[in-house]
């Protein structure tokens, strides 16, 4: 297996460095992300490492802790995907509670879209 790694986990990285940088040094900062990123080869070989948050997070989604901080992912065909990195303090489930995956995918089968999983943001307001 191998990993890919989401628009908006991306973007969880590089608001911890920013955040870390801000409060204690650019080192500092570079040691916590390549504990973090490290993590990712880990699911990448053992997929099912993290614990199952189907209820939480929505079918097939997963997380695992690294230190203060929580890596939300999902097994999808031949990767996983790392969906968020966020501070295991913030409120996740309200950080998931308005997304779903699309396309449904019950079978574990790859998505018919470009072999790629789709996030919604279930939501009235335009933000």
């Amino acid at each position: 297996m191998d990993h890919r790694t989401a628009p908006e986990a991306e973007a969880d990285l590089d608001s911890i460095w920013l955040y870390v940088v801000r409060d204690s040094s650019v080192e500092i900062a570079n040691k916590l992300i390549d504990s973090i990123t490290d993590q990712f080869s880990l699911l990448a070989r053992y997929p099912h490492l993290g614990r199952a948050r189907d209820e939480d997070f929505g079918a097939g989604s997963r997380s695992l802790a690294v230190g203060e901080y929580v890596v939300v992912y999902c097994i999808e065909a031949e990767d996983v995907l790392i969906l968020r990195v966020v501070h295991g303090r913030r409120d996740l489930e309200s950080l998931f509670g308005d997304w779903v995956f699309w396309p449904q995918n019950q079978n574990n089968q790859q998505s018919a879209i470009n072999n790629q999983q789709f996030f919604l943001r279930v939501s009235s307001s335009p933000w």
